[in-house]
């Protein structure tokens, strides 16, 4: 074990009663490109009074094709109105640099994997944490997404290939309900899995549970970090603009809390996932569905004078100068 781990570890042990915390926001991020995959994830919330419309921001997800959004299975089963969080679910656009009153999609079906198990006690991590979202309309993408394979991941881990994440999280420091408009992404190193289960073995002797996660990274201090909001948000390898897709943010695991304005104690930490290739059937079932429930065009007619235009699509608009009849 090298002597910054240990050191590390030695530090970690005096804070175990912080253990484990939910993933929050990209903290000294770097504003998004244009990837156009990154959506952020609404929740309709009747109770939710500060907003005119009701709407409060929870997570991130990864867009995987037009109406398949991957994202963590926390951010879906949560209650929300006394019920599933995914019974209210709305998704923004890509990219897009506003919130709450930006436009968005409806949820018209999720999938959970019948193993996930929540363990948000502090104690315990959760197993599973992954969810897939359908969307009731299509949106516009573009290139592929391709499930990493474990071999693919490996050859990551082996080559130290930057990881990328983008999220919408808080990212002000600032201990209140305030989200940055703009998405932000950091890149980080896989981490290795030895290290990951030496700092487990430290929290099992204090009474920590399981460790939910087959798969984490390793984020240093100092250097951008996740906050709340950015679970669920998608880490992936984008290459030639394909899309090499691995897992949603699940959280943390390591000494301290980020995105506060409280600094992180050690020298780095873990956040962890459960690879997509894991759930392949889980994604088959979701593409079996969307493909036996496509979205019906409408059409409508439009009129200039004399003129009269029929125009079909999914949300179809008149034309410049025609009003609808």
């Amino acid at each position: 074990m090298s002597k910054r781990l240990i050191a590390f570890l030695s530090i970690l042990s005096l804070f175990i009663s912080l253990p484990v915390f939910p993933a929050h926001s990209i903290e000294n991020g770097i504003d998004a490109p244009k990837d156009g995959r990154a959506v952020q994830l609404y929740y309709y919330n009747k109770n939710n009074k500060n907003n005119n419309k009701h709407y409060d921001k929870q997570c991130s997800g990864f867009l995987y094709s037009e109406r398949i959004v991957f994202t963590a299975a926390h951010c879906a089963n949560g209650p929300v109105n006394n019920k599933i969080m995914a019974d209210y679910a709305y998704v923004g656009y890509p990219d897009d640099i506003s919130y709450f009153n930006s436009p968005n999609i409806s949820v018209e079906k999720y999938f959970l994997p019948s193993n996930f198990e929540w363990l948000g006690n502090g104690r315990s991590l959760p197993s599973n944490d992954f969810a897939i979202y359908i969307l009731s309309q299509p949106m516009a993408i573009s290139g592929k997404t391709i499930i990493a394979s474990a071999d693919k991941i490996k050859e990551y881990y082996d080559n130290k290939t930057p990881i990328r994440i983008i999220g919408y999280g808080k990212q002000d420091q600032r201990k209140t309900n305030t989200y940055r408009a703009t998405p932000q992404f950091a890149e980080f190193p896989l981490a290795s899995e030895s290290d990951v289960n030496e700092l487990v073995k430290i929290y099992q002797k204090n009474g920590f549970g399981k460790n939910g996660w087959t798969l984490h990274v390793l984020v240093k201090t100092g250097g951008p970090n996740l906050c709340e909001g950015d679970s669920g948000a998608g880490f992936y390898v984008k290459n030639e603009g394909n899309f090499i897709y691995i897992g949603a943010n699940s959280g943390g695991l390591g000494g301290g809390l980020t995105c506060t304005g409280e600094p992180l104690i050690g020298e780095y930490m873990y956040f962890g996932m459960n690879p997509a290739y894991k759930y392949l059937d889980l994604i088959q079932e979701a593409e079996n569905y969307v493909k036996s429930h496509p979205v019906k065009k409408t059409t409508i007619t439009c009129v200039k004078g004399k003129t009269t235009k029929k125009v079909s699509g999914i949300t179809p608009k008149c034309p410049v100068g025609y009003k609808k009849k």
